[in-house]
C-alpha cells in the first residue's frame, strides 16, 4: 500500500510538473504572437524620460570599477570573482524580447547570488559542524540588496529604466504574484537607488544621505 500511495504522489507531482511546462509554453507563444510584433511600437510610447535614462546608464559606467565596499556589501559577503554568475545571467535582460524571459533572467541572476554565497559559507563551515549556524548560509534581504546592486551595475544594462517599465507593463499578472514580481521589485529598488544617489550626488559622502538613500531603497520591497 505504501508502494502504490508513494507512486501515485509521484504521479501526481509528475503531472503538477507537466501542467506547469505546458503553461509556460503556451504563456511563451502568446507572447511571442501578441506582443513580438508591438514591441517596438511599445518601446517608443513608453513615457520613461529618456534624458534621465541617459544620465543614469552614464552613473552606473562610472561606478563599474568601485569596489564591492562602495555598495555597502559586507566585508564576509564580498564575492572574490564579482558574482560573475549573476552578472552574466541579468545581462540575458535585455537580450531577450519576451516579458516571461527577461522576468527569469532576473530571477535567475539573484538565484545565482544566493548559490554563490551559500557555496562560499559551506566551504567556510569546518567539517562535521553543519549544525553550527545554518543561518551564516542564508543571505540575509538586508545584504543581498547591495550585491544585487552591484550586480545592475557590473552588468553594463543600456535601458534599465524602460526595461522597468515594459516589464511592469506587459509582464503577466500571474507571473507577478511569484517569485518573479519579487525579484522585479527588487530590481526596480536597485534601479531606483542607483537614480537617486545619482541625483543626490552632493550628499553621497554624509552619512545621513546615506541612510536616507537606504530607507528610501528598503521602502520599495515593503
Amino acid at each position: 500500500a505504501d508502494g502504490l500511495s508513494q507512486l501515485a504522489m509521484a504521479k501526481v507531482a509528475a503531472d503538477v510538473e507537466l501542467t506547469e511546462q505546458k503553461r509556460k509554453i503556451i504563456s511563451e507563444r502568446i507572447e511571442a504572437t501578441v506582443i513580438l510584433p508591438l514591441r517596438q511600437e511599445l518601446w517608443r510610447k513608453l513615457r520613461t524620460d529618456r534624458a534621465l535614462e541617459g544620465q543614469l546608464v552614464e552613473y552606473m559606467e562610472s561606478l563599474q570599477d568601485r569596489h564591492q565596499s562602495f555598495f555597502s556589501i559586507h566585508e564576509s559577503h564580498q564575492s572574490p570573482v564579482l558574482w560573475r554568475s549573476a552578472v552574466y545571467d541579468l545581462k540575458q535582460l535585455e537580450r531577450e524580447l519576451l516579458p516571461s524571459r527577461q522576468l527569469q533572467a532576473i530571477r535567475s541572476s539573484a538565484h545565482q547570488i544566493h548559490m554563490e554565497h551559500e557555496s562560499r559559507m559551506k566551504m567556510k563551515t569546518p567539517t562535521g559542524d553543519e549544525n553550527q549556524t545554518t543561518d551564516l548560509k542564508i543571505l540575509a534581504a538586508d545584504d543581498f540588496l547591495p550585491i544585487f546592486i552591484f550586480v545592475v551595475v557590473q552588468a553594463g544594462l543600456k535601458a534599465p529604466l524602460r526595461t522597468r517599465d515594459l516589464l511592469w507593463a506587459l509582464a503577466d499578472e500571474s507571473h507577478l504574484q511569484t517569485e518573479l514580481g519579487y525579484y522585479l521589485t527588487t530590481f526596480e529598488a536597485s534601479v531606483e537607488h542607483l537614480k537617486a544617489q545619482m541625483l543626490d550626488n552632493q550628499e553621497a559622502g554624509s552619512v545621513a544621505g546615506k541612510e536616507q538613500r537606504w530607507r528610501r531603497t528598503k521602502s520599495w520591497l515593503k
